[in-house]
């Protein structure tokens, strides 16, 4: 599963819907994330599959709305509202289509805000009216706020001439943390600078991490750049502010104090950071063949559940054998590690 030659997403004329859906009975927690992504060449539908209370869908066929029109007060026609109400169905608030962009990762705050990040293709994405920042190179991550009305109220564009891996591998994660600053992570090819000054880059996929304010201003980035190809694919945040990373890595990255070296083709990458952006400790997980992080979420415990990718046979993460997988080409696994990425 090499890095940099991944099964590239084109786009033409790329175009998503992101609506908001009432009535899901969702949790509306700091950094609660929907780890999503699509992109088409055509039109789309907004459809409705709701986690959380939010939904980020789309299939093929002319734009519609899932909900009857009803005539305003002054005659016109209004999206969002049904003539009938149906007792307990769910009701279609807003829709913003997203052109030009792949969205890979999402969080909610407590007021109802959404944060979006994934990549942009060129100059040519927008959210709804709002174009995004024009970039040098054919794609850049961004990250994107969005109000309860799905209004932007800010976006930020980073040069990080990346290209978009394939859906089972969303290579942009974004995370809220107690205090409301955003923690994003992602990868690199080429220098960037994500505000707080240049990172390092080794000519290959390199991985970062960085942290912003509320706001959108920057706050630090992190880089784990070295030979062969890096990328953060996951990222969660305790309630103390802590930063967990999740990903993949080829070759040898150091983490702190702790050097990791991948078994053969990428490793899953592991690591804990203080919400200062320091390095606490790092873990990979591996066989020959390609791994990769794909989620991290942290439960009531303050434990960390990690979902990976498996292309190889990982038999055991810390806390014995697990059961075989080497019937199927890919596979996927749940594993719970505490504090310190120990899993017992």
């Amino acid at each position: 599963m090499r890095l940099s030659s991944p099964a590239m997403l084109t786009c033409r004329s790329m175009i998503v819907a992101l609506a908001l859906i009432y009535g899901c009975g969702g949790s509306d927690e700091a950094g609660t994330d929907a780890q999503t992504a699509a992109a088409t060449d055509g039109t789309m539908t907004p459809t409705s599959s709701p986690t959380d209370g939010t939904s980020v869908a789309a299939t093929e066929g002319p734009a519609t709305s899932t909900s009857e029109p009803t005539a305003g007060s002054s005659g016109e026609e209004t999206l969002g509202t049904t003539s009938e109400p149906t007792t307990g169905a769910e009701e279609l608030d807003w829709v913003v289509p997203l052109r030009g962009v792949l969205v890979t990762s999402m969080a909610r705050d407590p007021n109802g805000d959404l944060v979006l990040a994934g990549y942009q293709y060129g100059s040519l994405s927008a959210f709804g009216s709002t174009d995004l920042a024009e970039i040098d190179d054919i794609f850049a991550t961004f990250l994107v706020r969005l109000d309860p009305a799905g209004a932007v109220k800010w976006h930020r564009s980073f040069d990080t001439n990346s290209q978009p891996m394939a859906i089972v591998e969303p290579v942009a994660a974004v995370a809220i943390g107690p205090t409301g600053d955003i923690v994003l992570t992602g990868m690199y090819n080429k220098a960037v600078d994500l505000g707080d000054g240049p990172l390092p880059s080794a000519n290959d996929n390199d991985l970062f991490l960085a942290a912003f304010t509320a706001d959108g201003a920057p706050l630090w980035s992190r880089a784990l750049s070295a030979p062969g190809a890096q990328y953060g694919s996951a990222v969660a945040i305790d309630p103390n502010g802590d930063i967990f990373l999740g990903g993949a890595f080829e070759g040898e990255i150091t983490v702190g104090a702790d050097v990791l070296v991948s078994q053969g083709d990428t490793d899953i990458l592991l690591a804990k950071f203080t919400s200062a952006g320091e390095a606490t400790w790092g873990r990979a997980y591996g066989d020959a063949l390609g791994d990769a992080a794909l989620g991290l979420a942290m439960d009531g415990a303050g434990d960390l559940v990690l979902l990976a990718m498996l292309y190889g046979d990982i038999a055991d993460f810390g806390g014995g054998p697990i059961a075989d997988l080497s019937c199927c080409t890919w596979n996927g696994i749940v594993a719970k590690f505490d504090a310190d990425g120990l899993n017992t």
